[in-house]
């Protein structure tokens, strides 16, 4: 669960300080659409609620969470109860208030509300202890939908009391054409009894369909009913980074929508453009046929919808399905998804351009192939243009978008209904790979005692653009040098601003580059200089070993290239090298170039998918660990350990690669404290093996370093867990590991060395 922002909690907090003044809902008359102290449904089967477990872990423990839905042509009625104990001195708090959440659409009847003590049941509904806030809870999101909460503060709660109520929701089905349709999820994690029943005429063709339902769910399906049933329900594990298809519990789907052509008749009317030449009134018709050729009248009007037409959706009553007329969005200048949707497809017929909106989910995805025929299983509108080379799929939500039409970021709803189009069912809306980079990144350190510099570059194409765009609108470009500016120095280095941060947008490429210059005054004033790709480190999901199972949702499509580049008047000695990690959904590569007293790393990610598949996310992880010890590069200058009369600079190269040689040290001391001090001190501090990169253990290859690393050991136990990478020293290829003791905490890094590395 989400939590509020802050100003939406301010805003909770003042509309609670007010529920005084709040009005009683007692019946209709007092507050429209909410009843108190009705009976239940003659139909609602009332069952007891489980009794509380033995042990429980927990402010408050579920018992029952039960749900009965009727369908009929006039409307759908679902009746809910919900008992819980609670169960420790935390859960008085929010175990003492019962909120139900009411939309402008439906109607509530609250039956009973009842607190269990010792088997002893009291009526705490009283009517005068009912209150109805509005809170728009989503203001914030830029919707106002009238959606109410009816609240009920439950008087002298105390630990081991049950609360127990029951309420029903009824909507009419009057805007769906007199049929039914809805998403319920029906499992509670935690609960002692889950059930889920719905009932509707024989006579009806309503389809139902189950998602993610667990092995211990008892199913029964019968002519005009489904009823699902559960004890003792497990705790649900759902991984933060689960694509949002997954809903991490168990769902039905219900509907009387035979096929996906029903649902675009049902909203082909509700998208009629009836005026045109009223909404074209209040649209600058003139400015837009004066931005050039078709394509470019295409990209302003887009602008103009995206940019001047803000985003606020008012969803009240039948209006959170139903667009608002055009020409009162183009008058008013703001509108949801659905209103900027016709809007947009307004202004290109009246530019000659057809197009169509089309339905789309931002959550499903092409999961929509496994859905019910529904208008509940979209949640936005884009818009489909047609165009000589094929189609051109748009967001008119989306803005700071720039650049040529066909360059623009691909929208990743994945499946979509057009409405008005030839079809009249899901078509896919494509998703295709970035070829071009979407960042790309240039760091260049010339090193130079103190005179050392960084020059930046970053360019932004697509969505990173759009979102720089959107950042830079709301601040001072001061303001992002100096957050630019904390940014390099939380990476260790010692930098000034040499000349202020510039911000380059070019609006016909579609690209925004930002420009850094800093002055540096020792690149060396560190033993180990990190050269990380950060930007490929930023979009490289490594999922952790505690994950839990299912699929892992990436970011797609991605193209980033990040390129360091130092000159050092010393020179390098590194070999050339170029790495690749893949797997069926990314790519990553680094490539090591020594040109002179340039050395150049470049590191390329590439994603190919949206997720990785439940039965892959092992391999996954082994690649995608590989992947980023790729990106992660570090630097380090040392004298050569045969020589201590001159430093012959070196380079340690891989990730993470912070060696501890102490060689330098060690000579310092031996000119400090004479040849046979020093010598014993050298014995006293000799590493054992495998402690450094001069004590590196001989192996054949990676896997017998892994095999070898089973035996490091600390605080009596196996180091577990931690990352492996490579690293090169001289002409020897060093496989090393690094991880943290979790007794002690010490850092532990081991170093393998390739007997036969060139």
């Amino acid at each position: 669960m989400r939590s509020p922002s802050p100003a939406r909690s301010r805003l909770l907090v003042a509309l609670l300080a007010l529920l005084v003044a709040a009005p009683s809902a007692r019946g209709s008359a007092q507050t429209p659409g909410i009843t108190v102290g009705a009976p239940a449904p003659s139909w609602a089967e009332v069952i007891d609620p489980p009794p509380p477990r033995a042990e429980h872990v927990g402010a408050l423990e579920q018992l029952l969470f039960d749900q009965q839905s009727q369908l009929s042509p006039e409307a759908q009625v679902d009746f809910h109860r919900v008992a819980y104990r609670v169960a420790t001195t935390a859960g008085l708090a929010s175990g003492s208030q019962i909120s139900i959440e009411v939309s402008s659409r439906e109607e509530l009847v609250w039956h009973w509300a009842r607190r269990v003590r010792d088997g002893v049941a009291t009526d705490v509904l009283a009517q005068d202890r009912v209150r109805v806030i509005q809170p728009e809870a989503r203001l914030d999101d830029g919707l106002y939908d009238e959606r109410r909460s009816a609240l009920l503060f439950v008087e002298d709660v105390r630990v081991g009391d049950v609360i127990d109520y029951a309420y029903s929701l009824r909507e009419d089905s009057s805007l769906l054409g007199g049929r039914n349709a809805s998403r319920i999820p029906i499992g509670w994690p935690g609960a002692r009894r889950v059930r889920f029943a719905a009932r509707w005429p024989r006579d009806r063709a309503v389809r139902t369909r189950l998602h993610e339902l667990p092995r211990d769910y008892h199913v029964v399906e019968s002519d005009g009913a489904l009823r699902v049933d559960a004890l003792d329900v497990p705790l649900a594990e759902l991984a933060d980074d689960a694509p949002a298809w997954i809903v991490g519990a168990p769902w039905v789907e219900i509907s009387e929508f035979a096929a996906w052509s029903d649902v675009e008749r049902w909203a082909r009317p509700l998208y009629a453009i009836d005026d045109l030449d009223a909404v074209l009134a209040n649209v600058p018709m003139d400015r837009l046929r004066a931005a050039g050729a078709r394509d470019a009248q295409i990209e302003a009007a887009l602008q103009f919808v995206q940019d001047e037409v803000r985003y606020l959706g008012v969803e009240v009553a039948h209006n959170a399905i139903v667009p608002h007329a055009p020409a009162e969005v183009a008058r008013r200048r703001y509108g949801d998804c659905k209103d900027k949707a016709l809007l947009l497809v307004a202004i290109l017929r009246g530019l000659g351009v057809q197009a169509e909106p089309a339905l789309a989910s931002t959550t499903s995805g092409a999961s929509l192939d496994d859905a019910l025929p529904s208008p509940y299983a979209f949640d936005h509108v884009v818009v489909r243009i047609h165009l000589d080379g094929g189609p051109v799929w748009v967001d008119a939500t989306r803005t700071f978008e720039r650049g040529p039409l066909r360059d623009r970021p691909a929208l990743t709803v994945r499946r979509a209904l057009p409405i008005g189009g030839p079809e009249q069912t899901l078509v896919e809306v494509p998703l295709p790979i970035a070829a071009e980079p979407t960042q790309i990144v240039d760091e260049r350190y010339v090193v130079a005692g103190a005179q050392s510099s960084l020059r930046a570059t970053t360019l932004y194409r697509g969505p990173h653009a759009a979102r720089l765009r959107s950042f830079a609108d709301a601040r001072r470009t001061e303001s992002i040098g100096e957050s630019a500016l904390d940014f390099y120095r939380e990476l260790g280095l010692d930098v000034r601003v040499r000349e202020p941060l510039r911000i380059e947008d070019d609006a016909r490429r579609g690209t925004v580059t930002v420009h850094e210059h800093y002055s540096l005054d020792e690149f060396w004033a560190v033993e180990e200089r990190g050269l990380d790709a950060w930007a490929v480190i930023d979009h490289l999901p490594v999922p952790s070993e505690s994950r839990p199972p299912g699929p892992l949702a990436l970011p797609h499509p991605v193209h980033v290239v990040h390129r360091v580049s130092v000159a050092n008047d010393r020179g390098w000695q590194i070999q050339n090298e170029h790495e690749v990690v893949e797997t069926e959904e990314l790519r990553v590569s680094r490539r090591v170039t020594v040109r002179g007293r340039e050395l150049e790393i470049e590191v390329r990610l590439q994603t190919l998918a949206d997720h990785v598949p439940a039965d892959r996310v092992e391999v996954y992880r082994e690649r995608a660990l590989a992947a980023d010890a790729l990106a992660r590069y570090s630097v380090i200058e040392h004298a050569e350990p045969s020589s201590w009369s001159r430093a012959i600079p070196w380079i340690v190269l891989g990730i993470p690669v912070l060696v501890v040689l102490g060689v330098i040290a060690l000579g310092a001391l031996r000119r400090r404290l004479g040849t046979r001090r020093s010598r014993a001190f050298r014995r006293m501090q000799s590493f054992a093996g495998g402690e450094s990169a001069q004590a590196a253990i001989e192996v054949r290859d990676r896997d017998e370093a892994e095999r070898e690393h089973r035996t490091a050991r600390c605080c009596g136990a196996r180091v577990e867990g931690g990352q492996w990478s490579q690293a090169q020293l001289g002409g020897a290829r060093l496989f090393v590991h690094a991880a943290t003791c979790a007794s002690c905490g010490r850092a532990h890094r081991r170093y393998y060395r390739q007997r036969d590395a060139a």
